[in-house]
């Protein structure tokens, strides 16, 4: 009957510190700076009409010259609108590419803030370079 108890009460103790641990989790990574951001805005024409199926990338670019390193960190497509939305964005320093070979393209640095929404102001390709 001893033992019963014992099971018993580790059982619970074991049920206890999981349901601690998963309460916990998400507090822990907040304190760990793990908590990602957000990125939206949109693509204007000279006549500021919104450009609909631009690619827009957000990459990380690490050295320079020839032995520079670009990462692409998210992807997105402008909608009927011209708007994109990129979310669950690492905080920190970032390059906005936004264009294709056919109208030319925007080049933008962002700062990403953890748990933040950037809203940048609208990208015109009257500002478009090569």
């Amino acid at each position: 009957m001893r033992t019963d108890r014992i099971g018993r009460l580790h059982a619970r103790t074991l049920f206890a510190l999981t349901v601690t641990l998963l309460l916990l989790t998400p507090a822990v990574r907040a304190v760990a700076g793990d908590e990602r951001g957000s990125i939206s805005g949109a693509v204007r024409d000279n006549a500021g009409n919104g450009v609909v199926g631009l690619s827009i990338r957000l990459v990380q670019r690490d050295g320079q010259g020839q032995s520079r390193k670009v990462k692409i960190i998210a992807r997105a497509t402008t909608d009927g609108q011209g708007r994109f939305r990129m979310e669950q964005v690492p905080p920190g320093g970032y390059h906005i590419e936004a264009g294709s070979k056919s109208v030319g393209w925007i080049f933008q640095e962002v700062e990403i803030e953890a748990g933040k929404e950037l809203k940048l102001d609208d990208l015109r390709l009257a500002q478009a370079g090569r």
